[in-house]
């Protein structure tokens, strides 16, 4: 049996596993589509990241009616952005930065230690840059968005058992990261969809 490990961001995963050239992905917010099977593993709450001359020195939350207009920069493609900021009014209280999109998670850290503006992320996305004191985070409240994770398949796709295992192993490595508090997070409440 032969294994390839791929990184993207999740709707081009999605688009592979609708495709075919995947059996399986790790995917935020999947949009809803009847051909996919998702298991909800974890949810995270988002927020507002960059240098703290962008988004200030306090740690006190921040609403999305205070987020500077113009500095949050997009990740390209669009729908991206869109499956981290679910809600449609979210997405409407938010004008991006007109002059960058980033297709890259790495060259979205890179940006947002240049101070090229800020970002509305969860803190597992930018872990080692909050730990070493090169960005800023402020909760997003008023209101507060999470993300979900997802195991996602073809819900047509064959059920194997070696499918099965990879599936459950992948979920556990996840789910013990959460348990012992590397990935700050919670186990998802949310039903598996089909």
């Amino acid at each position: 049996m032969h294994q390839s490990v791929v990184e993207g961001l999740s709707p081009t995963l999605t688009e592979r596993i609708l495709a075919g050239a995947l059996d399986l992905a790790v995917v935020y917010n999947p949009a809803k589509d009847s051909r996919l099977a998702c298991e909800p593993l974890l949810e995270e709450e988002l927020y507002l990241v960059g240098r703290e001359d962008i988004i200030g020195r306090a740690s006190t939350p921040v609403t999305f009616a205070e987020i500077a207009q113009g500095s949050v920069l997009g990740l390209y493609p669009a729908p991206a952005s869109r499956s981290i900021i679910a809600a449609q009014i979210l997405r409407n209280q938010i004008t991006p930065s007109p002059t960058l999109e980033i297709d890259s998670l790495n060259a979205m850290r890179k940006a947002l230690e240049a101070g090229l503006g800020c970002a509305v992320l969860a803190r597992s996305t930018v872990a080692s840059e909050l730990s070493e004191g090169r960005i800023h985070a402020r909760r997003i409240v008023q209101p507060a968005v999470t993300r979900t994770l997802n195991v996602v398949a073809l819900a047509e796709h064959p059920k194997t058992r070696a499918f099965a295992e990879i599936k459950r192993i992948i979920a556990g490595i996840i789910l013990d990261e959460v348990k012992d508090g590397n990935w700050p997070a919670k186990p998802s409440s949310r039903k598996k969809k089909s």
